[in-house]
């Protein structure tokens, strides 16, 4: 070969394949070589984009949504919306809010000092204005912790002006049009799952009762004309359960494959009647059909999860009926995932068995059968049912029906008549675990679990305490 440069056409050629096996930040160093690489770099180095309620990183997705070659070949966004925002303040509604009422006083913020896991995470940043030697008091003093503070105060005020001023708004109605191969958006609106520009600071980003990210991005779908296939949103807030949401993702996400919707709850330290005004109130909102007639539009789910936090144990947010239309048929539905749903046995199971030809993955997670028998549902479901995994986890309620007596399994009470046990953990169940079990039995023909005389352990599991005996269910 009488010269190198004969090659190059050929290698050029050969780098989107080499590309496709470099993590993301070493592909972008190769962009600097060369014209033809940066060409090439930019159709396969940005393709996932993970992005922060911060305005820097806004600049940087409206920098990338303007690139010609970028822009075409970013198919995933990744958006990190926690807001360090505290104390219920309604960036939406308070015309005039009070900065102080927006973040943790200097007193509440020391404590944060304490928390193991706030001082390992500081402690890693590159930056996080605390002077040598700060860390070996606890809680770190005032005056090493007060550069510190400082900086988290601005950064509260900078992210409370970007949901005042309504920036997340404009930024997606202008940037989400121009990324013409965004097939899915993630918005987490609790803890970040990414290095975070807020991680050099005592207080973590979490899901705010009054800030509406999820909104912002479904109003940036509107008239974009993507095919998105998949929407997940991680602790939506319970305010957001209202017809306006729910209607523009149903006019913009027809073509959705993925829908996962993971509902937070608010944080409660008693029994007072707010649990029962906020379980009543997501009830009522529920009933209304607003998610039910959502779904109704998005034909062509493969995969569907709603998911609530609940704020006890024995409170269910939403029947079954409440989200999916009885007699409603997904042709293409696969995979099913809901928590603390209340149905009952021949609602589940008719569901079930008209989506008997697709559906291959149910995961049930402390879901309650109001008059009915889980026995009798399962025998019901392995008769009807071809799947590759099954998982029923958490606290499980149902009640005897005709004819039947339950085992001797651990029971956790049984108050106004109903029978309750922990089943298991659905991240790590024990292979001893009841939840372990009827998988076994579902999938292998192992013994049916929910018979008297076996001894479960639950130890391993991750048990919730008992803390809420005496509730009504």
């Amino acid at each position: 070969m009488a010269s190198g440069a004969s090659t190059l056409p050929l290698l050029v050629r050969a780098f989107p394949f080499f590309y496709s096996f470099l993590p993301p930040w070493e592909a972008r160093s190769l962009r600097l070589c060369c014209k033809d690489l940066a060409h090439i770099g930019a159709c396969h180095c940005f393709k996932e984009i993970v992005f922060h309620l911060y305005k820097p990183d806004f600049e940087r997705l409206r920098a990338l949504a303007d690139h010609p070659i970028i822009s075409n070949h970013i198919t995933a966004l990744f958006y990190e919306a926690g807001s360090l925002v505290i104390n219920g303040v309604n960036p939406y509604l308070d015309v005039n809010p009070e900065p102080a009422e927006a973040y943790l006083d200097e007193d509440e913020y020391r404590f944060e000092t304490k928390d193991i896991g706030n001082r390992r995470r500081v402690h890693n940043c590159e930056e996080n204005w605390l002077p040598r030697g700060a860390f070996d008091n606890l809680p770190i003093t005032k005056e090493d912790l007060e550069g510190n503070y400082n900086q988290y105060l601005r950064a509260v005020d900078h992210q409370a002006q970007i949901l005042w001023n309504r920036e997340d708004y404009r930024l997606f109605e202008e940037v989400l049009p121009k990324l013409k191969g965004l097939e899915e958006i993630v918005v987490n609106h609790s803890i970040p799952v990414h290095p975070s520009p807020y991680d050099c600071f005592f207080a973590q980003p979490g899901s705010e009762m009054g800030a509406k990210q999820l909104q912002a991005v479904v109003h940036g779908l509107q008239g974009s004309e993507l095919q998105l296939r998949s929407l997940c949103s991680r602790l939506i807030p319970p305010t957001l359960i209202n017809a306006r949401l729910f209607n523009q993702i149903a006019r913009s996400c027809k073509g959705l494959t993925s829908l996962s919707l993971d509902f937070a709850s608010e944080d409660y330290t008693d029994y007072s009647d707010e649990i029962h005004i906020h379980t009543e109130h997501t009830r009522r909102m529920i009933d209304t059909q607003i998610i039910q007639d959502c779904l109704k539009e998005l034909l062509s789910l493969e995969y569907l999860s709603i998911t609530f936090e609940a704020p006890r144990k024995l409170y269910f947010l939403s029947s079954l009926r409440g989200l999916i239309a009885p007699g409603f048929i997904w042709k293409n539905l696969r995979e099913i995932q809901l928590s603390f749903i209340e149905t009952e046995r021949e609602e589940l199971f008719n569901f079930f068995e008209l989506h008997r030809s697709t559906l291959k993955v149910i995961r049930l997670h402390h879901c309650k059968l109001t008059t009915t028998s889980w026995v009798k549902l399962l025998w019901q479901m392995k008769g009807a049912l071809d799947l590759n995994d099954i998982c029923i986890s958490g606290r499980v309620m149902g009640r005897l029906e005709s004819g039947e007596s339950y085992p001797d399994l651990k029971q956790l009470y049984d108050n106004y008549g109903y029978q309750i046990w922990w089943f298991g953990s659905p991240d790590n169940p024990a292979k001893s675990s009841v939840t372990a079990g009827i998988t076994a039995w579902f999938l292998h023909d192992a013994p049916f679990p929910l018979v008297s005389g076996i001894q479960y352990d639950t130890a391993s599991d991750d048990e919730p305490d008992d803390d809420s005996e005496g509730e009504r269910p």
